[in-house]
């Protein structure tokens, strides 16, 4: 393997790697509060009657935006695995 540097379009990818990364990893986040909150907290709540159930109407969005929410992530991991090419130009068993 030649030690050399890596040129500025590989940086770019990895760039666009560990940005697909995080944004995944932040979608992935809000998928998980998204559905605790309506498939948790407010059946829960209006059940003890600590909020009032009006709020049980939220639910609905919650679960649309839950939906965006993993809709994202996949779409983010389908983009990092593209992006995955980069790495065999410099290190070409990175399955170990």
């Amino acid at each position: 393997m030649d030690p050399s540097g890596l040129l500025q379009p590989q940086w770019a990818q990895i760039g666009a790697l560990l940005t697909s990364l995080t944004l995944m990893l932040c979608s992935i986040i809000m998928f998980a509060f998204f559905m605790v909150v309506g498939h948790i907290w407010i059946p829960s709540m209006t059940g003890t009657v600590e909020i009032h159930p009006a709020f049980q109407k939220v639910r609905p969005i919650l679960y649309v935006l839950s939906f965006v929410s993993i809709s994202s992530a996949v779409f983010f991991f389908y983009r990092m695995i593209t992006f995955m090419a980069v790495l065999k130009t410099f290190w070409p068993d990175f399955w170990i």
